[in-house]
């Protein structure tokens, strides 16, 4: 299925020559792919226009300095709605998924949240990794620790809390 109701959101600080490789595979599923360079410096200008000239609907917003995963996700989003502000208030547009840099989430996991976006359209999706013995211990530690908070502040229970695999409703984030 092709997705032209989805914005694909890749914050991205360094990358290496992945990231082309997965825009060009969205580019099969998705009309929208938004680059989001966090600062990442002259020298990687070259892979991020590589990544830009695929197709014209492949954008790219720039933080002159790295600002931070979370800071670089925001900055996107207000740059779409700047410039695809049309399509989004005509809900041409109903979401964002956001997705790691490093091609470390399949093109088939991505389409499978964006299924489940789209048939839930008054929800945020996290996606969720399953720890093996090849993920770091710093990272497990660090995901026990943050998922704990979650529940004790929120009374969430997420698995994992440190995913780059997310989507984020449009309704959601005009209206609350």
């Amino acid at each position: 299925k092709y997705y032209d109701n989805v914005i694909v959101l890749i914050p991205a600080y360094k990358p290496s020559g992945l990231l082309c490789d997965l825009v060009y595979k969205l580019l099969d599923h998705f009309k929208y792919i938004l680059l989001v360079d966090d600062g990442s410096g002259g020298e990687y200008s070259e892979i991020f226009n590589k990544c830009t000239y695929a197709n014209e609907y492949v954008l790219l917003y720039r933080n002159i300095v790295n600002m931070g995963k979370g800071r670089a996700i925001k900055n996107g989003i207000n740059y779409a709605f700047n410039i695809l502000h049309e399509e989004i208030v005509n809900n041409s547009i109903i979401g964002f998924i956001t997705v790691d840099a490093d091609g470390q989430h399949s093109v088939n996991d991505i389409l499978k949240c964006c299924y489940v976006l789209c048939n839930n359209k008054d929800k945020l999706i996290l996606g969720s990794r399953s720890f093996g013995k090849e993920v770091p211990l710093r990272s497990k530690f660090g995901n026990v620790i943050t998922s704990f908070i979650m529940k004790l502040l929120y009374g969430l229970k997420l698995k994992d809390t440190q995913t780059g695999l997310s989507q984020l409703i449009m309704q959601r984030y005009l209206y609350h």
